[in-house]
């Protein structure tokens, strides 16, 4: 009965779920290649350090030797020539050169051999002398040289989970809707003898299929950007480092595997209790799937308001501190300021439910009284109020995104007008901004796929109200603006919110890292830069309401009618 439910699950889903997938094949995607090319320059690192050291069994660095003359290094090199365990001393590099020595065969074959060599050396050089095994220099330059390496995979990892964030609350927003969506179905399974158990475990089953699949297609694209990555030789760690080709191991793979499973099962698993709870019933009963207008529950607005509240107090204190670190815990002031700024933001998303929908519904009645867009605009603020949950999962994915990208382009501003007097060029800081933009990016096409996938979700679950306003005269023009309308509402009331704590994110991340005295450092706002985000935002939101839009006008009012 379980794989019955199950099949019938993903029949019924068609490609919504899927469309949802996406966005955990993006975040499997980044964080399977940030591991692939951390490994990829680990191996070429590897392979530099053997070609270095030639095969040598001792290296020694006599620094402290060059600055006495070339005198004292041709005599160092003489007096290791003429003991009987060295056969030949090679002298490497450039500026400070290494020497290394290559033992006779019987002091390499035997370990107690090639210790006394190693004692004869020791007593030859001075205490500024460095002196390495072959293990121990291989083991130095890759020590040295892999920061670059690991910065990326952090990097490439860090904006992968907080795309696999965002893609959360896409998948559970999506599962939500999809479970309502089912509710005849899942009533008329319950009336032919599938229990509650069965059902949980179906969606749950779902989730994890789900996640597996996008897992599968996210591991095979980070292999293939890795390996041409690696291929094309990009300098991705500067230097010139040497990358050798992508290979994909089995770790990248089952991380990749967890993730992506994990994150969709997390996600699936309040919808599937709510499908577990389906009772009979429900297959007789008309098929209204707004959740309607209900009240946000007290203890979330309290949750939200104590996270919120001390988290701004947190942040505003590290921001405007004039010590470094803070003088009783002894943390950094950046560290300080980022956890008030993260729990100032979860504080915010919990308090999203209450604030969204009243301002989408509010902002549609503005946009329709300011353009004459009516009735257009104010139906599509009231749908969204009607519908706080979904209307509140869809905005905040996408206030996710642009709360950092925001964030990011402030700080680098503020940084900029800041240091203008010492730095006259700033084309690194833009460099870096560039590329920390695109990544962010990558969470903001994930929140844009699941307003999409809200938004057609949205249309199925509103045939009836569909049919209806057409039967009272709606023109098709008037219906496809609707929807385009509500999503672009939803982006504008993301893009107020997360401007706004971008920009207070912005400022208090600099304000904390330049900790100085009797300096105040004033927010730069980059406007034009900002008006880019913005129009970038709206009409992505456009163009992903495009086609829930026109199916929506499309609906015939007797079919909407009669289902």
């Amino acid at each position: 009965m379980r794989a019955a439910v199950l099949r019938t699950n993903i029949r019924s889903s068609g490609g919504r779920l899927w469309a949802a997938a996406s966005a955990i094949t993006i975040s499997v995607t980044f964080i399977v290649a940030g591991m692939l090319l951390a490994d990829s320059l680990q191996r070429g690192i590897e392979a530099q350090a053997a070609e270095e050291i030639g095969g040598a069994d001792i290296v020694l660095e006599p620094y402290a030797l060059y600055e006495e003359g070339e005198e004292a290094v041709d005599q160092l090199v003489s007096d290791l020539t003429a003991l009987d365990s060295v056969a030949e001393v090679d002298i490497r590099g450039e500026g400070f050169p290494s020497l290394q020595l290559i033992l006779e065969e019987e002091h390499r074959e035997d370990p107690d051999a090639a210790q006394e060599a190693r004692d004869e050396v020791q007593g030859l050089i001075d205490d500024d002398t460095a002196l390495f095994t072959q293990q121990e220099y291989i083991d130095q330059w890759i020590e040295l040289r892999t920061g670059g390496a690991t910065a990326l995979q952090f990097v490439l990892g860090g904006f992968g989970a907080i795309a696999a964030f965002v893609s959360a609350i896409v998948i559970a927003n999506t599962f939500q809707v999809v479970v309502a969506s089912r509710r005849k179905t899942l009533g008329l399974l319950r009336a032919v003898g599938a229990g509650s158990a069965q059902l949980r475990s179906a969606a749950l089953g779902e989730g994890a299929l789900l996640g597996a699949a996008a897992s599968v297609a996210g591991i095979l694209l980070g292999w293939v950007a890795a390996w041409g990555l690696t291929v094309s030789r990009a300098d991705l760690f500067g230097g010139g480092a040497d990358l050798l080709p992508a290979q994909l191991t089995p770790a990248p793979a089952l991380i990749g595997v967890l993730i992506g499973v994990g994150v969709t099962v997390f996600a699936s698993a309040w919808p599937a209790v709510r499908s577990g709870r389906t009772s009979p019933m429900e297959a007789l009963r008309p098929a209204d799937l707004s959740s309607g207008g209900a009240a946000v529950p007290m203890v979330r607005t309290l949750a939200g308001l104590l996270f919120a509240v001390p988290g701004f107090g947190l942040t505003v204190y590290a921001a405007a501190s004039e010590h470094y670190s803070d003088p009783v815990t002894g943390l950094a002031m950046p560290l300080l300021g980022i956890a008030g700024g993260m729990l100032t933001f979860f504080g915010t998303l919990l308090l999203g439910r209450l604030m969204i929908p009243v301002l989408v519904d509010r902002l549609g009645r503005l946009v329709g009284a300011v353009t004459g867009l009516r009735p257009s605009a104010p139906l599509a603020g009231r749908t969204a109020r009607q519908s706080p949950g979904r209307t509140t999962a869809t905005a905040s994915a996408l206030l996710v995104g642009v709360t950092l990208v925001v964030t990011f382009t402030v700080g680098a501003a503020t940084t900029q007008a800041f240091l203008e007097e010492e730095f006259s060029d700033q084309g690194m800081i833009d460099q870096v901004l560039a590329v920390v933009l695109l990544l962010v990016a990558v969470s903001v096409v994930v929140a844009i796929i699941g307003v999409s996938n809200t938004m057609a979700l949205s249309v199925m679950e509103r045939r009836r109200e569909a049919a209806l306003l057409r039967a009272l005269g709606s023109t098709r023009g008037t219906m496809g603006r609707m929807v385009s309308i509500e999503a672009l509402l939803l982006a504008l009331v993301a893009l107020l919110i997360g401007t706004a704590l971008g920009t207070f994110f912005g400022w208090a991340g600099v304000s904390s890292l330049i900790a100085l005295e009797e300096v105040s450092i004033g927010v730069a706002m980059p406007w034009g830069r900002l008006a880019l985000i913005w129009c970038a935002a709206a009409g992505a939101a456009l163009l992903a309401a495009w086609l829930p839009a026109r199916s929506f006008a499309q609906t015939p009012p007797a079919q909407g009618l009669a289902g």
